[in-house]
């Protein structure tokens, strides 16, 4: 085991309010705690805790080395180009399927959505391409998207009409789907999903590696993608076991490291797809039924599979059952889909 029965942690979720966040180092140099554990598992960047304050992983560090303490820290991704240096006092266990099984939980027992893949669908529109944030990257993405004259095929959430980005070619406005624009539900899927073809995803990183709800929600449902995020985001769902829709897609871009000519190479692959007729595309879609089917069960195997969780997170949820002593508020929806005890 990684954590101990016989020690006490002070424990902090990235999702607490900065406020309460803000504590965090002054209780590291007076807790009686043994060691400390950062639940980070819902975002890839752990060291970015506090909105706009960028020296408070150096603080935390410092109250570390002080007291001399070990944090252990959950974080979803693999390890990211901007991470801070290596830490002697920190240790980083990292979860890169904590969404997919997050995502399943949210869709299929929470949500009660029934996961079947539908062959007789009748696609109105080429592909579906949902925003939330407006992160800048997803700006210069949807910028170049209206710059080739994309939109007319595309079912199109937009949540807000004044983000500050200088945009191009796309006019910011409200651009809503069956309620999508502005809410606060990650798991939402508008009706028009189903009526699209493929998903173009502008994922939540787009220098790293993190598959989120965004992604994981068409490998579950069953929908052709292509995730605008870092390089090698394609290798590492084929390292994971999925299948690649090259029937569809030329995954080269995977391999290109600057960003807006992977972006660019992304948008070639959504410009030659809109040339196929609409009445034509179920054709398509029979070309990948197979490979659809397949990344679905692939992704069941890896929610329900034990050694796909992290052995720190087995630890903290063994101490929880036997101390009955919550570790994390975050980690409950787990024991819902694996017998981790």
């Amino acid at each position: 085991m990684i954590l101990s029965q016989e020690l006490k942690y002070l424990c902090f979720d990235i999702w607490d309010s900065d406020d309460f966040k803000l504590t965090i180092p002054d209780r590291i140099r007076t807790t009686d705690k043994d060691a400390v554990i950062l639940f980070a598992h819902n975002e890839y960047q752990y060291w970015s805790l506090v909105n706009e304050d960028f020296k408070y992983w150096d603080r935390l560090v410092t109250a570390l080395a002080e007291s001399n303490k070990k944090l252990f820290v959950i974080t979803s991704g693999i390890a990211s180009v901007d991470a801070p240096p290596p830490h002697p006092n920190v240790e980083i266990h990292f979860w890169p399927t904590c969404w997919l099984k997050k995502t399943y939980f949210e869709l299929v027992i929470r949500k009660k959505t029934r996961l079947e893949i539908k062959t007789d669908l009748e696609f109105k529109k080429h592909f579906v391409y949902l925003n939330h944030k407006t992160h800048w990257f997803r700006c210069y993405l949807i910028d170049q998207v209206a710059k080739h004259d994309l939109l007319q095929f595309a079912n199109v959430s937009w949540s807000y009409p004044n983000p500050a980005y200088d945009f191009k070619y796309f006019v910011p406005q409200i651009l809503d789907l069956d309620g999508f624009a502005g809410h606060t539900d990650q798991h939402l899927i508008p009706a028009q999903y189903h009526e699209s073809f493929a998903q173009l995803i502008s994922e939540t990183a787009h220098k790293d590696i993190c598959i989120t709800e965004k992604s994981a929600t068409a490998l579950l449902v069953g929908k052709p993608f292509l995730s605008a995020a870092g390089q090698g985001f394609f290798r590492h769902i084929q390292e994971l076991g999925f299948e690649l829709y090259n029937e569809i897609f030329d995954y080269s871009f995977d391999q290109e490291p600057d960003m807006e000519k992977r972006f660019g190479m992304i948008i070639e692959n959504f410009k030659n797809l809109c040339q196929t007729p609409i009445g034509e595309l179920n054709l398509l879609n029979d070309k990948v039924k197979d490979k659809i089917i397949r990344n679905q069960a692939r992704a069941k195997e890896i929610i329900f599979d034990k050694n796909y969780y992290p052995e720190i997170v087995k630890d903290a949820i063994i101490i929880e059952a036997k101390t009955k002593v919550t570790l994390n508020k975050n980690l409950w929806w787990v024991k819902s889909l694996v017998n981790i005890i």
